[in-house]
C-alpha cells in the first residue's frame, strides 16, 4: 500500500464522517418531535432515530456514488443502520436519559467530527467489515453515549456484541452483492482475513494509555541503557556528592540522562547481531515498578501492527502478558503463546498461512507469572521459547522480548542463559548485559504533565508557573529516582486534577493521597450527581484490603493475581460456606460487592467475572495497608489473639515494593504519634485516617477493631456528606505511645512463637494409628516460604522500636528466643536458596543469644545480613557462606566457622571470647584464612603453622574480612604488624607493597 493511498484515506474519512452528525441534525430538524412522539423511553427514541426508512432517505442521494471514495458513505450508512438494529435488541429499560438532558444534543455532540483530524499515521487501514475505520468510529461513539447515560456494563457489552456479530451482513446488504464484490476487488490491499484483522486490531489498540475508561494519555518515548547482568539485584548506585553541592549533582544527573538511548535502538542493536538466527535468543528489558515497561511494550506492538497493515511486511507483533500464564495451556509443542493465539483468535500459528510470517513476540511481566522459584521461572521461559518451533528451517528470525521487574537469581540465570548482549570491560572481557529502562527524563516529566493537564476539560485555564519536577525535587516530596517513574507522574496528574495538596508528604504521601482519591471515586467516576459519603468510602476501602490479600494469595499459588469475584466474596465471608460461584455472587449482589463500578476502573480491569489490578503497585500499597491493619487490630484488641493475627499474615511472599510501602507506612504511623499537634503531625494523621477508619467499621471487614471504634471513632460526630475529616479525630488520635508499644509487643510475641505456619493445602494419613502423616497437596514443602508472619513482625519491631546503638540497645535484644531468628534464616535458605528476604537483611542487629545448647546452622547462606552489635553464642556454622555479612561490634563465644567462606564481610571492633574455631576458612578466590591468625583466634587448635598464604593482585580484596580480625589481635597484643607480614608470600613485589601498606595502616587504627 502506497503512502499516497494512505493519505487519501485520511482525507476522505473526516469528510465521510461529517455525514453522521449531519444525519442526526437533519433528521431532528425535518421530523422533529413529530417523528419521536410515538417513541417511548430512551431505547424507543434511539430506534426511531436510526430507523431504516429514515437512513435510506438521507443516503438516497449518495446511492449512485456508493463505491466512490473507498465506499465511505456506504460504510457510514451501514454503521448507522446497525446502530438502530443493535439498540433495538436491548431491553427498553436498559438506557435512561438523565432528567433535564437532551438526547439529541448528546447525539450531535457525540457524532460531531468538525474538530477531528486524521493523521495518516493514526489510520488503521483494515477494511474487514468489523474493523473498518468508519465502522469503528460510529460504534465507539455510540458506546460513549451509553456511558454518558450510565448504562450498565452488561448493556454496553450486549450492544457491542450484537453490533459486531451483524455489521458484516448489514454492510453487504447496503452495498448489494454485486457492488460489494467489486468493492472488495478495489480494496484488496486493505483486506485481511477476519482472525488476522482481529489480532492486528487488538495489537493496534494497545496504544491507548490510561487507567480509566476513555482516558487516553500521551506517550513519551522510552529511554534505556545496557546494564550488566551481574548487577541485576543491586540498587542503582548514586554518585557520592555532598548534599550542598547542587551544581555537581545536577551535572551528574544530566550526564546520566545523556547516556540513555531510545530503547528501540537498543533492540535493533541486539537483534542485528544475531545474523538472522534468533532461535536461541531472548532479549530482556528490566526495570522495577512504575517505569513504563508495559506501556512501552504495548506502544511498540501498536506501532508494528500499524506498519504491518500498511505494508504487509516487517514484523507481525504478538503481545502477551504473563499475568495470564496459567489461563492458557503451556504443555503444547509451541508453548503458552501458541495456546493464547488459539484460544483467543482461533489462530494456529504453525498453519501454512501464518507460519511464513516474521513475528516479534512481546512478552510482558515475567515477575507476575506466578511463583518465582527457580524451577517455575525455568518452566515459564521454556514455554515461551517453544514458540520458536514454528518452522525452524525457514523462520529463524522471529524475535522474543521479555519484560520483568528484577526479582531473584532465578531471573539472573535466565538472562545469562539466552545469549545476552555483551560489552567489553576495562580488562577487555565480555560482560553480559540486559536492557535497563530509565523511565521519564526530567524534561519528559514536565512535558507529559503539562500536556496532560492542559488537555483536560477540568483545567482548560491552567497556566504553567514553572517546573513541577523541580518543585517536587526541591521540596523533597519525591527524589530523582522516584520522579523517573511515569506512574508517579500519573499520580501527580490525578492529584492536581482533583486539587489534592500533596507537596509535604513524600512518596508514601503521594501514594496514599492517590489511593484515597481512587476510593472516593470508586463507584462514581465522573458522576456529577454523586454526593460524598465517608461511610461508603470506608466500606469500599475494606473490600479493597480484602482483595489485595486475595491477590497476594493467588499470586503465591501461581495464578498471577487474577481475582474471581466469587472468591472476593468468600474472603469477605471469612470462610468457605460451600456456595457455588453463582450463589455467592447472588447473595452479595444486594451489597453491591459484585459490581465493578464500585471498584473503579482506575483500580481494576475486568473480564468474565474476573478482575486484575490495572497496575501492580495499586495492589502493593493496599496490601501494605492490610498488613498494618493486622498488627494494629490484634495489638489493640481487648483480648489479642496472636494465633489469628499470625494466620492473617500468612498469604505468601510479598514483593519487595510491598514491603517498601509497608516500611514507609510504619514510619508514617510512628511519626503520627506525638503529644504535639503540629501541622506535620496532623498531615501524617490525615493520610492514615482512611486506613484507621476502616478498622472502626465492621462492614465487609474481618479486621474490625472494637477498641478503635468505641474509644476513638464512635465518640465523635461525623458528617458523612463532608469531604473534611473531623479535626477532633485527628487531634485525639487513635494511636499513642501506649498503643505503639502494644504493636511492638505483638510483633515480639509473633517472633518468639514456638510454632511454624506454612501456607499449603494439606491432608493427613495414618502410618500407625493416629494421622501421623501430613500430605502436601500439589506442592513441595519448600515451595512455600516459611515464617512470613515472623519476617513481617521483624520489620515492624525494627522500625517502631527506637534503637540506641551507642548503648547497645536494640529491639532484637528483647527477644526471649533469639534463636528463632536463625530458624527463620534456615527456613529461607531451604525455600529460596538465600539468607533472608532482601527487604529484611538489615534487621538482625543487636541479637543477644542466651541458649546453652549449640545451635546447628551448617552449610547455610548468611549473605549480606547485618549482625552488628550482636552477642553470638553457641552456633555451629560449619561450611556456611558469609558474603558481605556485617559483624561489626559483635561478640563471639563458642562459634564454629570451620570451612566457612568470608568474602567482603566486616569484623571491625569485634570481641572474641572462648571456644571459637576459625580453621580452614576461605577468604577469597582460592585463598585460605591465614593459619597463624587462626591459631591466635582459636581456643582448641593444632600448633601454630609456619605455612604462608600466597597472595596475588586479584586477592587484595581478602583484606576486607581480615581487617577487623587483625585489629582485634593487635588491640589485644596477640601479635604485631611485622608478624602479620610474615604470614604471607606474594606473586610480585608490587603485590607485596600494596598489601603491606594496608597492614601498616592497621597500626594507627589499633591505637
Amino acid at each position: 500500500m502506497s503512502k499516497k493511498q494512505i493519505e487519501k484515506i485520511a482525507t476522505v474519512l473526516p469528510h465521510a464522517l461529517k455525514n453522521a452528525s449531519s444525519y442526526v441534525k437533519d433528521n431532528f430538524d425535518k421530523v422533529g418531535q413529530e417523528t419521536l412522539s410515538n417513541a417511548t423511553g430512551t431505547v424507543g427514541v434511539l430506534i426511531r432515530f436510526f430507523a431504516q426508512d429514515t437512513i435510506d432517505a438521507y443516503f438516497e442521494k449518495l446511492t449512485e456514488q456508493k463505491l466512490e471514495n473507498f465506499a465511505s458513505a456506504t460504510y457510514l450508512k451501514a454503521s448507522l443502520l446497525q446502530v438502530g438494529k443493535s439498540i433495538a435488541s436491548l431491553n427498553e429499560e436498559a438506557i435512561q436519559i438523565p432528567e433535564g438532558e437532551s438526547l439529541v444534543s448528546h447525539l450531535v455532540d457525540i457524532l460531531d467530527v468538525e474538530q477531528v483530524t486524521f493523521d495518516p499515521n493514526e489510520v488503521l487501514t483494515i477494511f474487514t467489515p468489523q474493523y473498518h475505520p468508519i465502522v469503528l468510529f460510529v460504534k465507539e461513539q455510540m458506546v460513549k453515549l451509553l456511558q454518558l447515560f450510565h448504562a450498565h456494563p452488561q448493556t454496553m457489552d450486549s450492544f457491542k456484541r450484537n453490533f459486531n456479530d451483524n455489521i458484516e451482513k448489514t454492510i453487504v446488504e447496503s452495498f448489494g452483492d454485486e457492488d460489494y464484490e467489486k468493492h472488495q476487488e478495489d480494496t484488496e490491499a486493505f483486506m485481511f482475513k477476519e482472525k488476522e484483522s482481529k489480532l492486528l486490531y487488538d495489537m493496534y489498540e494497545l496504544r491507548k494509555i490510561g487507567f480509566k475508561e476513555g482516558e487516553e494519555l500521551r506517550y513519551e518515548e522510552t529511554y534505556a541503557s545496557w546494564r550488566a547482568v551481574s548487577k541485576l539485584l543491586e540498587k542503582e548506585s548514586k554518585p557520592r556528592i555532598h548534599p550542598k553541592d547542587k551544581d555537581k549533582e545536577k551535572e551528574k544527573h544530566k550526564e546520566l540522562e545523556g547516556k540513555q538511548q531510545p530503547i528501540e535502538e537498543l533492540i535493533e542493536t541486539y537483534f542485528s547481531g544475531c545474523n538472522v538466527d534468533c532461535v536461541q535468543n531472548i532479549l530482556f528489558a528490566i526495570a522495577d515498578f512504575g517505569k513504563g515497561k508495559s506501556v512501552f511494550l504495548k506502544q511498540y506492538a501498536s506501532r508494528l501492527a500499524k506498519e504491518y497493515t500498511q505494508t504487509r511486511e516487517g514484523y507481525f507483533p504478538i503481545y502477551f502478558n504473563l499475568r495470564n500464564f496459567s489461563k492458557y495451556s503451556s504443555e503444547g509443542a509451541l508453548g503458552v503463546v501458541d495456546a493464547f493465539l488459539l484460544d483467543e483468535y482461533g489462530i494456529r500459528i504453525n498453519d501454512e498461512e501464518f507460519s511464513k510470517r516474521k513475528y516479534i513476540f512481546l512478552v510482558d511481566s515475567l515477575d507476575e507469572s506466578g511463583e518465582l522459584t527457580k524451577s517455575r521461572v525455568e518452566s515459564v521461559i521454556s514455554s515461551i521459547k517453544n514458540i520458536q518451533n514454528i518452522d525452524k528451517e525457514r523462520r529463524r528470525d522471529n524475535r522474543i522480548i521479555i519484560t520483568s521487574r528484577p526479582f531473584s537469581e532465578a531471573l539472573q540465570n535466565e538472562l545469562y542463559a539466552h545469549k545476552p548482549y555483551t560489552l567489553l570491560n576495562e580488562n577487555n572481557e565480555e560482560v553480559a548485559q540486559y536492557i535497563s529502562l530509565y523511565g521519564f527524563k526530567e524534561e519528559q516529566f514536565d512535558t507529559w504533565l503539562s500536556h496532560s493537564l492542559k488537555g483536560n476539560e477540568k483545567l482548560k485555564e491552567l497556566t504553567a508557573t514553572g517546573s513541577v519536577y523541580q518543585k517536587l525535587l526541591n521540596d523533597k516530596t519525591l527524589s530523582r529516582e522516584e520522579l523517573r517513574r511515569p506512574i508517579f507522574a500519573y499520580m501527580i496528574y490525578q492529584l492536581i486534577l482533583n486539587r489534592v495538596d500533596f507537596l509535604e508528604v513524600g512518596k508514601i504521601g503521594v501514594y496514599l493521597s492517590f489511593i484515597n482519591l481512587l476510593t472516593k471515586e470508586a463507584k462514581h467516576i465522573d458522576d456529577k450527581e454523586h454526593k460524598i459519603d465517608q461511610e461508603e468510602e470506608i466500606h469500599y476501602r475494606n473490600i479493597l484490603h480484602s482483595i489485595a490479600a486475595l491477590w497476594m494469595y493467588e499470586r503465591q499459588q501461581g495464578k498471577q493475581g487474577v481475582l474471581k469475584k466469587a472468591d472476593i466474596c468468600r474472603v469477605l465471608d471469612g470462610e468457605n460456606k460451600g456456595d457455588s460461584d453463582r450463589e455467592i455472587l447472588e447473595r452479595y449482589k444486594k451489597e453491591q460487592v459484585t459490581e465493578i463500578e464500585f471498584l473503579s476502573h482506575s483500580y481494576f480491569g475486568e473480564e468474565n467475572n474476573e478482575l486484575h489490578f490495572q497496575h501492580q503497585s495499586f495492589a502493593e500499597i493496599l496490601l501494605s495497608e492490610y498488613y498494618l491493619k493486622v498488627f494494629i487490630k490484634y495489638a489493640i484488641d481487648k483480648k489479642p489473639n496472636i494465633d489469628e493475627a499470625r494466620s492473617k499474615l500468612i498469604l505468601g511472599e510479598p514483593t519487595e515494593q510491598t514491603i517498601e510501602f509497608f516500611k514507609e507506612l510504619l514510619l508514617l504511623l510512628k511519626g503520627s504519634v506525638s503529644s504535639e499537634q503540629t501541622d506535620e503531625v496532623l498531615e501524617k494523621r490525615k493520610l492514615l485516617y482512611p486506613l484507621m477508619a476502616t478498622l472502626a467499621s465492621d462492614r465487609h471487614n474481618n479486621l474490625y477493631c472494637e477498641r478503635i471504634d468505641t474509644k476513638w471513632f464512635e465518640e465523635v460526630e461525623i458528617d458523612n456528606a463532608s469531604p473534611t475529616i473531623n479535626r477532633e479525630l485527628l487531634e485525639d488520635w487513635a494511636i499513642g505511645e501506649k498503643e505503639l508499644e502494644k504493636i511492638i509487643i505483638l510483633a515480639k510475641d509473633i517472633i518468639d512463637s514456638k510454632t511454624t505456619l506454612l501456607l499449603a493445602k494439606t491432608s493427613t494419613r495414618t502410618a500407625l494409628f493416629d494421622n501421623e502423616l501430613t500430605v502436601f497437596q500439589n506442592a513441595q514443602v519448600s515451595d512455600s516460604p516459611t515464617d512470613m508472619d515472623k519476617w513481617l513482625a521483624l520489620v515492624v519491631v525494627n522500625l517502631l522500636h527506637d534503637d540506641v546503638p551507642e548503648e547497645r540497645d536494640f529491639f532484637n535484644g528483647r527477644l526471649e528466643f533469639p534463636e528463632h531468628l536463625f530458624e527463620m534464616i534456615r527456613g529461607w535458605n531451604y525455600c529460596s536458596f538465600n539468607s533472608a528476604p532482601i527487604w529484611s537483611k538489615e534487621f538482625f542487629k543487636g541479637i543477644n543469644m542466651k541458649q546453652k545448647e549449640r545451635f546447628r546452622m551448617s552449610t547455610l547462606s548468611f549473605t549480606k545480613l547485618d549482625f552488628s552489635y550482636s552477642n553470638l553464642k553457641n552456633l555451629e556454622l560449619f561450611g556456611s557462606t558469609f558474603w558481605e555479612t556485617n559483624f561489626t561490634n559483635c561478640t563471639f563465644e563458642n562459634i564454629n566457622f570451620y570451612r566457612s567462606t568470608f568474602s567482603h564481610s566486616n569484623f571491625d571492633n569485634i570481641n572474641i571470647l572462648s571456644n571459637n574455631m576459625f580453621n580452614s576458612i576461605l577468604i577469597g578466590r582460592n585463598v585460605l584464612f591465614p593459619k597463624q591468625l587462626a591459631y591466635y583466634l582459636n581456643t582448641l587448635i593444632e600448633p601454630k603453622s609456619k605455612n604462608k598464604t600466597l597472595l596475588g593482585k586479584e586477592n587484595i580484596d581478602i583484606f576486607v574480612p581480615l581487617r577487623g580480625l587483625l585489629l582485634y589481635g593487635l588491640k589485644n597484643n596477640l601479635f604485631d604488624t611485622s608478624e602479620i607480614k610474615s604470614w604471607f608470600d606474594y606473586e610480585t613485589e608490587e603485590d607485596r607493597k600494596e598489601f603491606e601498606s594496608l597492614i601498616d595502616g592497621l597500626e594507627e587504627s589499633s591505637k
